[in-house]
């Protein structure tokens, strides 16, 4: 059996333990050199600080050993920076906590106006901040022309309104990684030990030598930035109730967090109850930095309860069961064959008129789902076929057949036959190039006719009409149980009404009797009640 293993899918530039650790630590325009700071840090036992007052000051380490390449793949500073009085910064900007990378110290570098007293947090202490310095858009100044693919170079400053009585600007541990990794775990191959999301944290957190900072907690909450990676080519069991996942914004690109469930291994088994993940990030500035959940590979993963909210990207694969998953305010759905949602609700999808929340290979794996009208198809559907549609429900404004907002969009170049049952919603469809759609949604007209003593009536004549056109939808006799019984494909609520007569020579003679009702997507089901005619013989 394997053990348990955690690891850290970057490259640690210094820990911060000294002044030539993994470079120079120098002053950045501080009237004094950086000191080894033994009292406040995050990483280790120690971190490089420096007083700051009035002026403009800080910490910068410049890696004279070597530099690195943070132009492709994208790669991700990770900065842990403290400013102890922050309450005396600046307001954000010019003259609050800047952070630079850069390829040659103070000439070629990229700024950013991090915080000020207005935007750091209340409790103050140590902040975490990504940053992709391949987006441009986060970069608020550039001196000179930084060359991504020999950084070297990384500072913080601050400036105050007061002069610190000691040592009040610091920075830790030199992190990066590769956008859309961080931490990867893998757990024994004989199914235990199981990992969990504390592993996570044990690892990083938990271990004052690594605190790379990619994972964090607060009152039972954990904090992630970047990408956690559950399993590689190794068998690996995980399994975890109940937790929440909070992805916070940053400046990083479209994919830099979220969570991979690598099922490369057959074998492989994740397990999730109730656990609840949630994006801070959004689509409206430079990049969306919504969190990513993907899967890939032929081991099984299960998701019970819990929740997927505020996410960019959602790709499943088979062998995959989600029952009774809320997915909100996400994106996209990548859904292939043979992964099961039952009684899943989508709710909330940013995709836009016209788009769909979900792309699926299959209907037939949804069922009694719910999905909530926002904008946009529920499903765009790419393989031709015919798919049970078993329970589903479709709640607000959807668009009728041929809109922009149809229920599902037939995008699969063929015939998509959808029979919907057990009381599911008559989806709406619009169809692509080349595609045609069938709804059939058969539901069972069944009228019962009992006498007085709750007896049922042979061969009693029973008849259904439309209330609005009067055409007939059934006209049969009652069978030895007293039922006639139809089937009607099934659009939309009809108004009916019911007729029943039995006044068959020899047999015991009826009054006609009636009734109305309406047919919905359970069907119809009316008993009625025939009395005798004491007076006909």
């Amino acid at each position: 059996m394997t053990a348990l293993v955690v690891t850290f899918d970057g490259t640690r530039v210094s820990a911060a333990e000294n002044a030539t650790d993994g470079g120079v630590w120098d002053k950045w325009n501080a009237s004094q050199a950086p000191s080894v700071e033994p009292d406040f840090f995050y990483q280790g036992a120690a971190c490089l600080s420096n007083k700051v007052g009035t002026t403009p000051g800080g910490v910068e380490m410049d890696q004279s050993t070597g530099t690195h390449d943070f132009s492709s793949p994208n790669r991700i500073w990770l900065a842990k920076v403290n400013a102890t009085n922050y309450q005396a910064l600046n307001a954000k900007g010019v003259d609050g906590m800047i952070l630079y990378i850069g390829s040659q110290n103070t000439v070629d570098q990229f700024r950013y106006y991090v915080h000020g007293n207005d935007t750091y947090p209340l409790a103050g202490g140590w902040v975490f901040i990504p940053i992709d310095p391949n987006v441009a858009g986060y970069r608020d100044f550039t001196d000179g022309t930084p060359d991504l693919n020999n950084i070297d170079y990384f500072a913080v400053s601050c400036d105050f309104t007061s002069t610190s009585k000691s040592e009040n600007v610091m920075m830790d541990a030199i992190d990066y990684f590769d956008s859309g990794t961080g931490l990867t775990v893998v757990s024994g191959t004989g199914g235990d030990p199981r990992a969990t999301f504390a592993d996570f944290l044990e690892f990083d957190q938990g271990t004052p030598g690594n605190r790379f900072g990619i994972i964090r907690d607060s009152e039972g909450i954990f904090y992630v930035l970047g990408v956690l990676r559950i399993g590689t080519g190794t068998r690996t069991a995980f399994t975890d109730t109940a937790q929440t996942l909070v992805f916070p914004d940053a400046r990083c690109g479209a994919g830099w967090c979220g969570i991979k469930f690598d099922l490369a291994n057959a074998l492989t088994l994740i397990t999730l109850t109730d656990c609840i993940f949630i994006g801070r990030g959004d689509a409206g500035g430079t990049a969306d930095t919504r969190p990513d959940y993907t899967s890939s590979g032929f081991g099984n993963m299960n998701v019970t309860g819990g929740a997927f909210r505020v996410f960019r990207n959602l790709a499943t694969t088979s062998g995959h069961d989600y029952t009774g998953v809320t997915f909100d305010q996400g994106l996209l759905i990548n859904h292939v064959s043979n992964c099961a949602m039952d009684k899943c609700t989508f709710q909330n999808g940013t995709q836009g008129t016209n788009v769909a929340y979900i792309d699926s290979t299959r209907l037939g794996d949804f069922t009694d789902c719910t999905f909530q009208f926002n904008a946009g198809h529920a499903i765009r559907i790419t393989s031709p076929g015919t798919y049970a549609f078993d329970g589903n429900l479709f709640t607000g404004a959807w668009g009728a057949i041929g809109s922009s907002d149809a229920m599902i969009f037939n995008d699969s170049g063929g015939l998509v036959t959808i029979d919907v049952g057990d009381g599911g919603t008559t989806v709406t469809y619009r169809n692509g190039a080349g595609a045609s759609t069938v709804v059939n949604n058969n539901v069972i007209l069944i009228i019962k006719i009992n006498d007085e003593d709750g007896d049922p009536v042979e061969t009693c004549q029973v008849a259904i009409y439309r209330v609005d056109d009067d055409t007939e939808l059934m006209n049969k006799d009652t069978d030895v149980n007293g039922l006639a019984i139809e089937s009607f494909n099934y659009s939309t609520d009809v108004d009916v009404y019911i007729r029943a007569r039995k006044s068959s020579t020899g047999d015991t003679k009826y009054i006609n009797a009636s009734a109305t009702g309406t047919i919905k997507n359970l069907g119809l089901d009316v008993t009625l009640i025939l009395r005798q005619d004491g007076i006909v013989t």
